[in-house]
Order: C-alpha cells, then sequence, then structure tokens
C-alpha cells in the first residue's frame, strides 16, 4: 500500500522526473528504477515510457520538499557526504567526454556542466535549513574514501557500517526531531 518513488533526469529537458510505481505498473517501474542510478558515461540511457532518461542526481542531487511532486511531513535527509563537502571543478577530460558523448542532447549537457555548481549551492541550503531546525540531516561523519565504482567488498562494506553507525549515533536527536520522544 505504500507509494514508491523513482527520480531520474530526462535526457530531453535535462531536468528531473519522478515516477510512482502504481502509476506505471511493476514491469515499467522498475525502468524508473534502473534509470534513476544510470550514472552519465557508465550508463546508458533507459527509455522509460516516451522519456529517455540517466540518474536523478545529474539535474537534481538531492530533492527537497518543494521539488517533489507530492506533500510530505518533517524532512529527513540521509546525505553520502560529510558536512561541509561540496565538489570542486569537474576535470577537463570529463567536461571534454560529456560534450563529445551528450552533443546531440544539449539541455542535459547544460545540467552536466552545471552539476558541481547545482549541488555546492543545494548543500549550502541544507546546511541552512538544518541550522534553523527546518530538517534532519544524517551524513558521515568525516570523509568518505569510497569512489562511486568502487568494487571492493571490504571497502563497501566499511563504509556500509561506518554509516550505520552514524545513524545510530543521530538516532536519540532524530526521534526529538519528530517529536517521538
Amino acid at each position: 500500500p505504500q507509494k514508491l518513488w523513482a527520480q531520474a533526469t530526462d535526457c530531453r529537458t535535462g531536468k528531473p522526473v519522478f515516477y510512482e510505481k502504481s502509476q506505471l505498473g511493476p514491469a515499467h517501474f522498475l525502468e524508473a528504477v534502473r534509470a534513476s542510478a544510470s550514472l552519465p558515461l557508465m550508463g546508458r540511457m533507459v527509455r522509460v515510457g516516451r522519456d529517455v532518461c540517466l540518474d536523478g542526481g545529474v539535474s537534481q542531487g538531492v530533492p527537497l520538499p518543494a521539488d517533489l511532486p507530492f506533500a510530505c511531513g518533517k524532512t529527513v535527509l540521509v546525505l553520502t557526504r560529510e558536512k561541509g563537502f561540496r565538489k570542486g571543478g569537474q576535470p577537463y577530460l570529463v567536461r571534454r567526454l560529456y560534450r563529445r558523448r551528450y552533443s546531440g542532447h544539449p539541455e542535459l549537457l547544460e545540467a552536466l556542466l552545471a552539476g558541481p555548481e547545482v549541488y555546492n549551492r543545494r548543500m549550502d541550503e541544507i546546511d541552512a535549513l538544518e541550522a534553523a531546525g527546518q530538517l534532519f540531516a544524517i551524513r558521515p561523519d568525516g570523509p568518505v574514501t569510497v569512489a562511486r565504482t568502487e568494487r571492493s567488498v571490504e571497502k563497501l562494506d566499511a563504509l556500509y557500517r561506518r554509516g550505520r553507525a552514524a545513524a545510530e549515533a543521530a538516532l536519540p536527536a532524530l526521534k526529538a526531531f519528530l517529536g517521538l520522544e
């Protein structure tokens, strides 16, 4: 009975699209989930209905309630980077590869090239909302050294354990934020 959503980036517009399981049906929803995790340069564009999509983080790394197509209550974010982390500029080679591979999708290319700047502005916004008590963020307590393409089970397991420990440490404050004490 729960609603389940997937977010992807429409390659034709460079904008986020949201798919709800009951609207697509289970088989097509799996395509939306696959699209939501299809990393640029590493994955292929995925067709979801009439849309052609890539990873949702391209257009909107961390959606906030105002960005969502549904109403929600208190905001709890589970982030993958430590507080204060900001992305640096993209290497020349990555920008060149983006231009070569996605030249036929100018809006997508624009979103890809603006990615770090958009991400950094969103993190500034999240930090301000968190400081104002308007959202709760669970995040690693230090730098994450595992790459996006990491294959080492040991490194991934260690990161999972760090994340779980961070969530457990945040639990009392999270309960207070949610009014569950």
